[in-house]
C-alpha cells in the first residue's frame, strides 16, 4: 500500500513477489514485466537488480484484460505469446477474429471493446516509463462504461 492506502500491486503482484525465480513457470513470465524477466545467470542477483513498481502491476493488469477480451490463456512462449500477438494484429488491418467469440455477438459494444483493447495495449508498453499508471487506467474505463451509458 502507498501512504495514502492505494493498493499498488495486485494478487498477480504479489504472487510474483513471493515465488522464488528458480520456479518461474512459463505461465507465470505471461504476467511479467519485460524488465522483470530474468535473463541468463541474473537469477541470482534478482533480489538486488529487480524492483517490483507500479507500472509491473499495470503491465500484468493488461495480460489480464487481453485474456477478458480475447478469451485466450496468457502465455510467454515467444510468437505465441498474448500479449505480443494482440500488439502484432493490432498494428495490421485487425478483425474481430482478436475477441473472444462469446464477445462477438454483442457487435453494439464494437467501440467500448476496442477502446478495453486499445487500454490493454497501452498497459504492455515494452518500457515501464510509457505505461500509464493504474488511476489512468482506471479513468480510461470509467470513461469507456460512461460513454456507453451516454
Amino acid at each position: 500500500l502507498d501512504n495514502q492506502g492505494n493498493a499498488c500491486i495486485s494478487d498477480i503482484g504479489v504472487h510474483q513477489l513471493l515465488q522464488a525465480p528458480s520456479s518461474s513457470t512459463n505461465n507465470n513470465n505471461a504476467y511479467k514485466a519485460p524488465e522483470m524477466l530474468l535473463l541468463g545467470n541474473a537469477a541470482a542477483n534478482y533480489n538486488q537488480t529487480r524492483k517490483y513498481s507500479q507500472k509491473c502491476d499495470v503491465y500484468s493488469f493488461g495480460v489480464v484484460l487481453l485474456e477478458i477480451l480475447t478469451g485466450k490463456m496468457a502465455t510467454s512462449e515467444g510468437e505465441t505469446s498474448l500479449a505480443k500477438w494482440v500488439q502484432r494484429v493490432s498494428r495490421e488491418e485487425w478483425t474481430w477474429d482478436v475477441f473472444d467469440f462469446e464477445l462477438v455477438r454483442f457487435i453494439e459494444l464494437d467501440e467500448e471493446m476496442t477502446a478495453l483493447l486499445q487500454v490493454a495495449i497501452l498497459c504492455l508498453a515494452s518500457s515501464a516509463k510509457d505505461r500509464p499508471k493504474m488511476t489512468a487506467v482506471h479513468k480510461m474505463i470509467e470513461d469507456i462504461i460512461r460513454d456507453q451509458k451516454g
